[in-house]
């Protein structure tokens, strides 16, 4: 859903159906039911605010900003939802660190060498200048990979677009909370072939395939995304 500015004292709601609302929608057999809706702030320029104050900063925010249209690709709308926490003393939120598997945030994984087509990943929740509220702990956590070319050692995708992107739910790390879930889980590659080499590789170098995996926490919606580099 976009919100669009139609220069007057009115709002317009721009709706449109995902391709997952429109499969839904396409059974017509009562499945199709909105129960819940998130809002997000996806274009909202926050430097804006920074540079300007608060007064003048929210101004420029509400009449400058370019509002998106309604995305149809539920991948690429809401990637920063609102929230809404109990706790009216916060005064930061806490993010995901990939703190197992990676170097620089850069996973790398190999079709030929020895014991690399798989690696364990953990991803850790981390906040600075606030105390752990227990509203932060996110209890379970979406991964999101390419369906051509990974998968998550153990568990089924819950679905898989048009995109071929593969969405997994994974349950938080058993153990203390206090400061933090995690998620510990394996990331393995599936049979890549030569002709997806070459038709996926990077342009000056077709034995690499550069792709991505974003990791979020239902609870919070705080997102993790990292590269993924595959050689052969």
């Amino acid at each position: 859903m976009g919100y669009l500015d139609s220069s007057t004292t009115n709002i317009i709601l721009d709706a449109v159906l995902t391709d997952k609302g429109r499969q839904f929608l396409s059974r017509n057999d009562g499945s199709f039911s909105i129960t819940k809706f998130a809002l997000g702030d996806d274009d909202v320029d926050y430097l804006i605010v920074k540079n300007f104050g608060r007064i003048i900063g929210k101004e420029k925010v509400e009449k400058n900003t370019p509002i998106m249209e309604a995305i149809t690709n539920e991948q690429v709308a809401q990637k920063n939802r609102l929230i809404s926490f109990a706790n009216q003393d916060l005064f930061r939120l806490p993010k995901l660190s990939l703190t197992t598997g990676a170097t620089n945030d850069i996973v790398t994984l190999s079709t030929t060498i020895a014991g690399s087509s798989k690696k364990t990943i953990v991803i850790s929740q981390e906040i600075t200048g606030q105390v752990f509220d227990r509203d932060f702990v996110d209890e379970s956590f979406m991964v999101v990979v390419n369906n051509r070319f990974l998968s998550v050692s153990g568990n089924s995708p819950v679905d898989i677009d048009n995109f071929q992107n593969a969405r997994f739910f994974l349950q938080r790390d058993a153990g203390e909370v206090a400061s933090g879930s995690k998620v510990t889980f394996t990331l393995a590659l599936k049979t890549i072939t030569n002709t997806l080499f070459q038709t996926f590789g990077k342009v000056n170098d077709k034995n690499t395939i550069v792709t991505s995996v974003r990791v979020q926490g239902i609870n919070t919606g705080i997102t993790k995304e990292f590269e993924v580099q595959i050689t052969k």
